[in-house]
């Protein structure tokens, strides 16, 4: 099977301490987002200047994948308060390209 990217991006559209706490439950949820079936990495991103963030992860395949989409940190992340618009974004990955370039996929 083909392991899979999952690309999110939201904004960071609340009060000062909206995003202090949005942060906070993200920083607490790691040792809960390493566990997860199928996840092989996850990168974290944060544009404090663009009120951006959003992650990049590399899933074992679509199975794993989508079991995580569908999951309940997925749900949970969508109900915090100070992020919006929300996008998710799942591809398959150029391993041969991919590995010349020196991703971090094997």
């Amino acid at each position: 099977m083909t392991r899979k990217i999952l690309q999110v991006n939201f904004k960071l559209t609340g009060s000062r301490d909206d995003i202090v706490e949005a942060r906070r439950i993200m920083s607490s949820g790691a040792n809960e987002i390493a566990a997860v079936p199928g996840l092989c990495w996850k990168i974290w991103m944060l544009n404090s200047t663009e009120r951006e963030a959003g992650g990049v992860y590399l899933f074992e395949n679509g199975e794993f994948l989508n079991a995580y989409f569908d999951g309940p940190i997925i749900s949970a992340l969508k109900k915090l308060s100070g992020l919006s618009d929300f996008s998710f974004k799942s591809f398959d990955i150029s391993e041969e390209n991919s590995r010349i370039t020196r991703a971090p996929i094997s």
